[in-house]
């Protein structure tokens, strides 16, 4: 890494944007481009545009479940105002370069805002309960896409025949779904494991920052039982993910059931998120070939679904930028 800070700067911001424009080539490299092509000009955009509307209704519902996590914590805020809040984290997590931290901590520092205008807001509404709320969304869907996978897998496994999975090997489809199991009931077991010794970690810390992130965990062990009231919530969220990529296969071309789908679609997602590119492309792309390759689908259509899929977000992330123009509400009713 050079010495100068302004290189330095210019090294983080590009480098994440750019290894993903790598991959993406590299991934595009060893495809038949004809086909590629091919593809992407026969594909049905009706599904495309469909899958465009659940993803809208997947952000839509993780507002109403980031709301109640919120009022839960202790801050009546509308929804209204937190979709504004989420719809510019949603354009900062799309449009920039970096993955899903930028967003998340403009999120957080919005509540604080919000919480600093209400001054007869009793009990007072903490940076930690707010960073609290932010990763407990964040926890709650990943908690909720483990279940929805889990779930579609075990379904999957009872009727790999129907799924033409036989090339697939039925150690490999139970370590997927005892993984996935794991999954669901690692994060019960180590909150409860976590809350006394983060309780006896807070009493020690005497380091600001680092008082304020054991402070941030404890709110969140303290709060896991988040993952079971906001269940429904979450589920909705993860079903409509899930459909939106469903189609995104369906517009070019790939037959494969939603139980499927919805069971491979953990990689894809993780995938995603990863801050190597922007928008998740590239890595996203990579897993899809890789996941649904296994599954008997072409390089090609599954490349080509990924991307439909990613466009699909990135939309999204363009009509948030209406949000950082448009006034927010000034009511402060919930």
């Amino acid at each position: 890494m050079s010495k100068h800070p302004i290189i330095n700067r210019i090294i983080k911001r590009f480098f994440r944007p750019v290894l993903g424009l790598v991959l993406i080539a590299l991934l595009i490299s060893q495809l038949d481009t004809k086909k590629l092509l091919n593809v992407l000009a026969n594909a049905d955009y009706g599904w495309f545009f469909l899958a465009c509307i659940l993803l809208i209704i997947s952000n839509l519902l993780s507002v109403a479940r980031w709301k109640k996590i919120v009022n839960h914590l202790g801050l009546a805020i509308s929804y209204i105002r937190l979709v504004f809040l989420y719809a510019q984290a949603l354009s900062a997590n799309i449009v920039l370069p970096g993955g899903i931290v930028g967003g998340d901590v403009w999120r957080s520092l919005g509540l604080v805002r919000y919480r600093e205008k209400i001054v007869t807001q009793v009990p007072a509404f903490t940076h930690a309960d707010a960073a609290a709320s932010v990763l407990l969304d964040r926890v709650g869907g990943l908690w909720s896409l483990c279940l929805f996978s889990f779930v579609a897998s075990l379904l999957v496994l009872g009727m790999a025949t129907e799924n033409n999975l036989q090339g697939i090997t039925q150690s490999l489809l139970v370590s997927y779904v005892v993984f996935l199991g794991a999954a669901v009931i690692v994060p019960i077991l180590l909150g409860f494991v976590a809350l006394p010794l983060l309780e006896a970690a807070i009493t020690l810390a005497t380091h600001r920052v680092l008082k304020a992130g054991i402070e941030t965990l404890l709110k969140i062990a303290t709060n896991m039982h988040l993952l079971f009231s906001t269940l429904i919530e979450s589920l909705l969220v993860q079903a409509t993910a899930i459909a939106a990529l469903y189609l995104c296969l369906k517009a070019v071309g790939v037959e494969m059931s939603f139980a499927l789908v919805a069971a491979v679609s953990l990689a894809i997602f993780l995938a995603a998120i990863i801050p190597a590119a922007i928008s998740g492309f590239g890595a996203r792309e990579l897993a899809a070939v890789v996941v649904l390759g296994y599954l008997g689908v072409h390089a090609e259509s599954a490349f080509a679904a990924s991307v439909l899929f990613g466009l699909a977000g990135t939309l999204q992330g363009f009509i948030g930028i209406y949000f950082w123009i448009k006034k927010e509400p000034q009511e402060i009713t919930v």
